[in-house]
């Protein structure tokens, strides 16, 4: 049962108690993709220790302590491309996801990521949450994370998403963890990707 607070939050973030989900006492891990199958983008659960609030995403986090969390919730649930980009000079390999895998085949030549203007995609996979998965596979080669300093737009940036392994353990891995993690795969690797001749990293 929502209290009149928690349906006044919900109202103000354009979402109604059709939206949410009810745990009944069980964790978010648990019940996310119960919820998920159920179309449901908000858990009711165990309150928050901060400030005992209930509704959380179904990662976990509160959405009443931190609203945003709802955006990224979206922006990570929606349908598009988890890619790998290989560069030569660098030796590296960047995992990247994006709605758009024609302009992003540009754009991070064009901003020298991680230092780097020869990146070359060299695999994507379609998934129905891109952003979910690019995240599970980040935690999954965490061990070969390295941060390249770059400049965009004038700015100081930091590389976040390039790793010091083989493109084909990177290829392994997002193919690993979006059988893992349930994701519904919208375009066949094998069939898109017939041109991806293997490692050509090492594995450090």
């Amino acid at each position: 049962m929502l209290t009149r607070e928690e349906v006044s939050f919900l109202q103000s973030q354009g979402l109604s108690s059709t939206d949410v989900f009810d745990t009944k006492g069980r964790s978010p891990r648990v019940v996310r993709d119960e919820a998920r199958a159920a179309g449901k983008r908000i858990l009711l659960g165990v309150p928050c220790q901060a400030a005992g609030h209930r509704l959380r995403t179904r990662a976990g986090h509160c959405v009443q302590c931190d609203p945003s969390k709802i955006a990224y919730q979206q922006r990570t649930e929606v349908p598009g491309d988890v890619y790998l980009a290989v560069s030569s000079s660098l030796g590296w390999v960047k995992i990247g996801s994006t709605t758009n895998i024609a302009q992003r085949r540009y754009k991070i030549n064009f901003d020298a990521y991680g230092g780097a203007s020869d990146w070359k995609l060299v695999f994507f996979l379609r998934v129905s949450d891109h952003g979910r998965l690019e995240l599970a596979a980040h935690a999954a080669l965490s061990r070969f994370a390295v941060d390249a300093p770059y400049i965009k737009d004038g700015r100081k940036q930091v590389s976040r998403e390039c790793f010091g392994c083989s493109d084909l353990l990177a290829v392994k891995t997002i193919i690993d963890c979006a059988g893992r993690g349930g994701h519904r795969v919208e375009t066949d690797w094998r069939d898109q990707n017939h041109h991806w001749q293997g490692q050509r990293t090492k594995d450090r």
